[in-house]
Parts: structure tokens; sequence; C-alpha cells
């Protein structure tokens, strides 16, 4: 392959597109709380409503994560999960 070409591996694209999910994620949330806050929302948001953005998706993504795995655990604990939801430890 010549110097100046390059080929882009799935993975990194996949890693791109998720990526650009999740910023697009963001600033929808953060059109939402702005427009709850009575804020003008404009593109490009302000740096403040993307900051507020993030914060209260990484809140809301903790109490999601901490909420499923407290039921998978109880669920674990009954018995009632499927066999195949687990990976076998080494």
């Amino acid at each position: 392959m010549p110097e100046n070409e390059f080929s882009l591996t799935r993975e990194f694209v996949n890693e791109v597109i998720d990526m650009r999910g999740f910023a697009a994620h963001v600033a929808e949330l953060a059109v939402e709380m702005a427009r709850q806050a009575g804020e003008p929302v404009t593109r490009p948001l302000s740096k403040a409503q993307i900051e507020r953005a993030v914060q209260a998706n990484g809140t809301e993504t903790r109490l999601v994560m901490d909420a499923l795995i407290a039921h998978l655990e109880t669920m674990y604990r009954e018995g009632s999960l499927p066999e195949d939801a687990g990976v076998q430890r080494w």
C-alpha cells in the first residue's frame, strides 16, 4: 500500500459511530433541559448547556445501572436468571 493511502478498520468506524450516537444523545438532552429551563435553544448549544447535559446523563446512567444491577442480583439469588446470562469465570 502506498504511504499516502490508508484504510480504516471496522472497529474504528464502529467506535466513531458509537461516539457520534452518544454525542447526539447528549445534545438532545441539552436541548430538552434548556427548554425546561426556559432558555433559548439555538445551535450550536452553549458549553454550559452541554456540560449540564453531560452531568445529568452521567447521573441518570449511574442510577439506571445501579437499579439494573440490583434487579439482576435479586434474580440471581432467586435462581431466575437464564442459564446463558452469565459468562464463565476463569
